[in-house]
């Protein structure tokens, strides 16, 4: 099952490589996105904004990882160079909900629409007919 409805898309990414004033290299900036899903009520589209803060460190090896400061995400890189393209679409995957769904109110399949009202008193209780029945010995 695909998890985007809408392959397609743009995604803007602003990242800036740097070490830090303690020495670590670090891989900052935002990453803005707008992907369509699927709402978990309906099955019909529902846009979601991304808009991420990216704060990583690079290590050589993941046991590094705990031992950086809790500003820090970690990412793990090695004799090959970071494919930045993987560490975005990463970080997108990560962003997104883990069930979409429309805000309260907005999706078609909610159960009460604003232009209806019930009272209730309308309604029968499908449990009415067994007001009555004994429920065994002793009642």
């Amino acid at each position: 099952m695909p998890l985007l409805m809408e392959a397609v898309g743009v995604a803007h990414v602003e990242l800036r490589l740097s070490s830090d004033d303690e020495g670590y290299r670090t891989i900052t900036g935002r990453i803005a996105a707008r992907a369509v899903l699927q709402c978990q009520r309906c099955l019909g589209p529902v846009g979601h904004e991304l808009d991420l803060p990216v704060s990583l460190a690079m290590v050589w090896a993941e046991k590094e990882i705990p031992s950086l400061p809790s500003r820090y995400d970690g990412v793990v890189v090695g004799a090959d160079p970071v494919d930045l393209y993987e560490l975005v679409e990463e970080e997108l995957l990560l962003a997104l909900p883990l069930v979409a769904a429309h805000e309260p109110g907005a999706c078609p399949a909610d159960p009460v629409s604003p232009d209806v009202e019930s009272t209730g008193s309308d309604k029968k209780n499908p449990f009415a007919v067994l007001r009555g029945v004994e429920t065994g010995p002793g009642t």
